[in-house]
């Protein structure tokens, strides 16, 4: 979900759910929401048989239909490089969907220990992690429960807190250097 950048790791992704494709039957469909596949240069590779009618790639959509996808999932997949955040994982499990995410960037914090995490560079272990959390229900039923409560953690009220003390913080630091100056 989002600006499929190069960080975002569609290829490793893509390389994943090949390799799922070729070892397990009912595999639900790739979606990738926001993505134009012309400006990834992924049109080829999605055109690969092993791929076609498989990946379906929307564009930006609205967000209701966003909120749509959401529900309709059986998890979300993050195997980004790096995140500044992780707000598609934070909505995936707000609505009950499981996780599956690099432990890169930001996202280790925003997931905790409500979902699984994956090495971004090794498509075999994503592959195996997606289909753990696909073919437990358990599992699945854990990342789904433990998601809920780990979103309840995010709220705006306590964003604004932690705004507010971060700039307090700076604040006290600048008046201690300044405090500290003498004239000459």
């Amino acid at each position: 979900v989002g600006t499929l950048a190069p960080r975002k790791n569609v290829t490793g992704l893509l390389d994943a759910y090949e390799l799922l494709l070729s070892s397990q039957k009912d595999v639900p469909d790739l979606v990738m929401v926001g993505t134009n596949p012309d400006e990834l240069e992924l049109r080829t590779r999605l055109q690969r048989p092993s791929l076609t009618g498989r990946v379906r790639c929307p564009g930006y959509v609205d967000s209701s239909t966003l909120k749509a996808l959401y529900t309709d999932a059986l998890v979300l997949v993050m195997p980004s490089f790096d995140e500044g955040f992780g707000l598609p994982v934070l909505e995936a499990m707000t609505i009950g969907v499981p996780v599956v995410s690099s432990n890169r960037g930001a996202l280790p914090e925003v997931l905790g220990k409500a979902g699984l995490f994956i090495d971004p560079l090794n498509a075999v272990d994503l592959a195996d992690t997606i289909n753990r959390i696909l073919t437990d229900s358990a599992l699945m039923m854990q990342c789904i429960a433990s998601g809920i409560e780990q979103a309840r953690l995010f709220t705006w009220q306590a964003s604004a807190e932690a705004l507010c003390a971060a700039y307090q913080k700076a604040i006290a630091v600048r008046n201690s250097k300044c405090s500290r100056k003498t004239t000459i």
